[in-house]
């Protein structure tokens, strides 16, 4: 996590520099604590790692993310402003859903609660713009999971 912040702030300082948009998401896994108590930390990190795959294919080749916690990622999307990183987000939670983990005998689906922030005049850092991107997430989740708050 902590090299994750350190890029995006690094990313930040040259969006900020350049005049150039950024935008960031995070996302969190729905239903991590019912998975958590019903399947145990090994299927946890099979949904971990499934979700990282997820990421992985969705994303382009200059976007950077990492695990923010336990139960959830962030992404940092240079070049890109927010009305398209909330397109992005929407992407990934789609293809969210089209994975499945097999425990041996029971079938695991899992979603995406995804909050998306693009970088603002008012934002002093990067950390400003993860925690706006966050709170989205909070809000998407709350409002039951598997959506994109912008």
């Amino acid at each position: 996590a902590k090299e994750l912040v350190e890029a995006g702030a690094t990313e930040f300082t040259r969006a900020r520099r350049y005049g150039r948009p950024l935008s960031v998401l995070a996302l969190e896994l729905d239903r991590y604590d019912e998975i958590l108590a019903e399947h145990g930390e090994g299927i946890v990190e099979e949904v971990r790692k499934t979700a990282t795959r997820v990421l992985g294919r969705v994303l382009r080749a200059n976007d950077l993310f990492g695990l923010r916690s336990e139960r959830g990622f962030a992404v940092i999307l240079p070049e890109t402003g927010g009305e398209f990183a909330a397109e992005v987000g929407e992407r990934l939670r789609a293809a969210s859903e089209d994975e499945d983990v097999f425990t041996g005998d029971e079938l695991i689906l899992f979603t995406l609660s995804v909050g998306a922030a693009g970088m603002i005049a008012a934002d002093e850092s990067f950390a400003v713009t993860l925690e706006r991107a966050r709170a989205a997430m909070v809000a998407a989740s709350k409002a039951g999971g598997n959506s994109v708050f912008p």
